[in-house]
């Protein structure tokens, strides 16, 4: 079955309880796609491949669809730094 990326995002929300939205800039494509006996982690997964684009969660039940450019990525992506403690005295290996 081949569709537009957006009726099957949308189907997939649906089925799922999800309000799915979209960048502005999420174009019209067509893709093809068989969703048989797949989580909806998995649907979203295959999907998001074949349509060139990201997901990106917004509350419990809201989804953000957003074309997978480089742009986009740093735009929607979070980015998490996490430091470390070292217990004194602090050894460096060598």
């Amino acid at each position: 079955m081949t569709n537009d990326a957006k009726i099957v995002f949308d189907t997939i929300g649906k089925l799922a309880g999800l309000t799915v939205i979209y960048d502005p800039d999420f174009p019209a494509r067509r893709i093809p796609v068989e969703l048989n006996n797949v989580t909806l982690e998995q649907a979203l997964e295959i999907v998001s491949l074949e349509s060139k684009a990201f997901v990106k969660p917004v509350t419990e039940n809201i989804i953000f669809v957003i074309p997978d450019q480089p742009a986009k990525r740093r735009d929607y992506e979070e980015n998490v730094v996490r430091t470390f403690t070292c217990p004194t005295p602090c050894k460096r290996r060598t």
